[in-house]
């Protein structure tokens, strides 16, 4: 029996109430939340402070950069009174919840510093540096009764909605095998900052597959993994990275390829019944059944099958894109946090949930570096 169960009822993959850590701590209901984002990078700008705007109840008050100049064109972008560089000043602003999009390093020390001025917290991934800094922004929203929520976006993006449906009306039957890859083009936009991570991109958007793969299997453990090492003083100082896992349902692999001519993520889940295809990058679901004696005529109405709900997927995609409406789940998480928060109900996604990722990539880095 698959260990699934929807991010959107606040429960865990594997079972069970959500941990402290997700809990209470915010605004009632009926009053505006106040909101502040820390970092002013392009997450901030493109996907936190435009979902934030959207929802009725929450108002942006504050954005903190260290960089004091990106700070204030973010905040003249979105009409918020406060653009500061100094972290103490944006604390100071009465914060119901804060959005942590600065990058990874500081991410422990602000997310705690967020927590213990009396703030619910949404922080962006990978969650903190190791399992032990991760530990302790979890520890400091249990003893402070706030809301800490890590974003696990694309279980909420449109793609994934549907392969969750699926697999949750029993059509697919159990799932017998994940397998998670990305392709990485260096020359797409990239952060600034990510060559000083361990392993790299893997550090950075490894967690987004793991975390995928651990809401449709429950725990992952790592069996083995395998790098290939970049020459040298290159920035990503891994060409690939090949990890097979197990969990108490069914085997998975991840591998990620920082040294591709294009940028694709993929996430393919094979059950019995039915094979569910998830392109992330342009938020497109297949399903495709048995090609029962695999003849030519099965196999082209496969390939039909395929084509046809691709097409129509990217049309759809395309039209959410030139429309302004593609969100790749941010908004729905951002809104379900935002919603908590209000309510004093548990956040969308589990904190436990967000250790085990954490747990798993130190593994990985563990074996490959």
């Amino acid at each position: 029996m698959s260990p699934l169960r929807r991010p959107s009822d606040g429960g865990s993959p594997l079972g069970g109430a959500p941990d402290d850590g997700s809990l209470n701590g915010g605004a009632p209901n009926g009053k505006h939340l106040r909101v502040g984002i820390m970092g002013a990078g392009w997450v901030a700008g493109a996907r936190h402070l435009p979902a934030y705007r959207a929802h009725p109840q929450a108002e942006v008050v504050a954005i903190y950069d260290r960089n004091l100049r990106k700070a204030r064109t973010l905040a003249g972008k979105g009409d918020v009174p406060l653009a500061t560089d100094h972290i103490d000043d944006f604390l100071q602003q009465d914060l119901d919840l804060v959005s942590i999009c600065t990058p990874p390093f500081v991410h422990e020390e602000q997310a705690i510093a967020a927590l213990e001025a009396g703030s619910g917290v949404f922080l962006e991934k990978p969650m903190a540096m190791n399992l032990e800094g991760a530990q302790a922004i979890a520890h400091a929203a249990s003893s402070h009764d706030r809301l800490l929520c890590v974003s696990h976006n694309f279980l909420y993006s449109r793609s994934m909605q549907r392969l969750l449906g699926v697999i949750e009306r029993g059509e697919a039957g159990p799932i017998r095998f994940v397998m998670g890859m990305q392709s990485s083009s260096p020359r797409r936009r990239l952060p600034s900052w990510y060559g000083d991570l361990p392993a790299g991109l893997f550090f950075d958007e490894s967690p987004h597959l793991l975390y995928l793969m651990s809401a449709l299997l429950g725990e992952l453990e790592l069996v083995s993994a395998t790098a290939e090492r970049a020459e040298p003083g290159a920035r990503q100082p891994v060409r690939s990275v090949h990890a097979v896992l197990s969990s108490s349902s069914a085997p998975a692999t991840l591998t990620m390829c920082f040294d591709a001519p294009l940028s694709e993520w993929h996430l393919v889940v094979i059950c019995e019944r039915r094979v569910l295809l998830v392109d992330l990058f342009r938020d497109i679901s297949v399903v495709l059944g048995s090609d029962r004696a695999h003849g030519a005529l099965d196999i082209l109405k496969t390939s039909a099958m395929a084509g046809m709900q691709h097409v129509a997927g990217i049309a759809s995609s395309g039209l959410r894109v030139m429309g302004g409406r593609q969100h790749w789940g941010h908004h729905t998480l951002i809104h379900r946090v935002v919603d908590a928060v209000r309510s004093g109900q548990p956040g969308p996604i589990p904190v436990s949930d967000s250790l085990r990722v954490v747990a798993v990539t130190d593994a990985i880095l563990d074996a490959v570096c």
